[in-house]
């Protein structure tokens, strides 16, 4: 009892240890226990069909609304040139 006393962490320790691995080995469910799943067999797929396009009737060109000829843009003017540099010799 002496030994409780002095080493009760130790004990509640193994306390905990012990009942856990006693739950992990009885608890765990047996195989026959869980039920199997149950597949259904596949059906046999259709053969591939060809995708059929959308038909979609075109306007006639003579009911379409004129669309405008964008108007032409006059070029940009060059920017001025610059002013020509000249060079100026300094004398000491």
């Amino acid at each position: 009892m002496i030994w409780l006393q002095e080493n009760w962490i130790i004990a509640v320790v193994g306390l905990v240890v012990a009942v856990v691995l006693l739950w992990w080995l009885f608890g765990r469910s047996k195989p026959e226990d869980i039920a199997p799943t149950v597949v259904e067999p596949a059906k046999p797929a259709k053969p591939l069909e060809p995708v059929k396009p959308e038909i979609i009737a075109a306007e006639p060109a003579r009911f379409k609304p004129i669309e405008p000829k964008p108007q032409p843009v006059a070029p940009a003017a060059p920017p001025p040139a610059p002013e020509p540099m000249t060079i100026t010799s300094y004398s000491s």
